[in-house]
């Protein structure tokens, strides 16, 4: 199972990826996390780090984008 590890230090939420070794099992880890989580990360100031996952900068382009969803910013 693709997951994402959460650690949390004030207002900074730390994203690291594990087990996901491309764009789509990322993605499918976020979504997860949203569902389980509802409201819990609306709005909070998010740190991105990987683990093992080597994106191209359209891929980054577009993890950024569905982490700034998954956080309620628009």
């Amino acid at each position: 199972m693709k997951n994402i590890k959460i650690k949390a230090k004030g207002t900074d939420i730390e994203l690291c990826f594990s087990e996901c070794n491309c764009l789509e099992d990322a993605l499918y880890a976020i979504e997860n996390l949203k569902e389980e989580s509802g409201t819990f990360f609306d709005g909070a100031a998010a740190k991105l780090k990987y683990s093992g996952l080597e994106l191209s900068y359209s891929e980054e382009i577009e993890l950024a984008e569905r982490i700034k969803r998954f956080l309620g910013e628009n």
